[in-house]
């Protein structure tokens, strides 16, 4: 499926939209960004002789680049912040379910883990609920967390990338990329996730 590239600049109170496809050079107009791509699509169509459907598009709204820098930020931040909670949540349940197999009580589970009984019996019943649902074998604990602690990681440096941009800019460690601990203890099978570039566009 073909991909065009679009970009939405302000413009008096609206979103002036320009996309370049073959043989043509569009421009439409949305008066909120959430309307950009269906006005595009519709636009592209029109010029294409093509149904909306039958292509990808990549909008990058255009803003100032120091509002640019901050939103990038904030989203990042949020991102990280969002993996983190993941990878509690996830901690919390392998953690409840451990020991209420050990014999421990909801009350003592939750007495170790700073949590309420309410939330060790909600805990236990996701990770048996997820259990049951799965096709496949569960993945180990290592795993799962190797594989959150990978996009914690791929996060915080995109927020640091992001962060440097605004001042100078930061040096690269020589010694190679960051590992997770887990990939610490292995001597092979090392691997690093790289952070995804943000879709805004900085205006001149």
């Amino acid at each position: 499926m073909k991909m065009f590239d679009v970009t939405a600049s302000r413009s008096q109170g609206w979103w002036a939209i320009h996309a370049n496809v073959p043989g043509a050079s569009v421009w439409t107009q949305a008066r909120r960004l959430d309307q950009v791509e269906a006005t595009a699509r519709e636009a592209i169509g029109l010029a294409l002789d093509a149904a909306q459907d039958s292509f990808e598009l990549n909008i990058a709204p255009v803003v100032p680049e120091g509002i640019r820098h901050e939103v990038e930020l904030a989203r990042n931040t949020a991102r990280l912040a969002a993996i983190a909670q993941a990878i509690a949540t996830t901690l919390n349940q392998y953690a409840a379910v451990s020991l209420t197999a050990e014999g421990y009580t909801v009350r003592d589970a939750g007495y170790l883990m700073n949590l309420s009984s309410q939330r060790i019996s909600q805990l236990v019943a996701q990770q048996r609920t997820q259990v049951e649902a799965s096709t496949s074998e569960s993945p180990t604990f290592d795993s799962v967390v190797e594989s959150l602690l990978v996009q914690l990681l791929s996060a915080a440096d995109g927020l640091s990338d992001t962060s440097s941009q605004t001042g100078k800019p930061r040096q690269r460690e020589e010694h190679g990329p960051r590992r997770t601990p887990m990939e610490k203890q292995r001597t092979s099978g090392k691997r690093r996730a790289t952070a995804k570039s943000g879709p805004l566009t900085a205006s001149a």
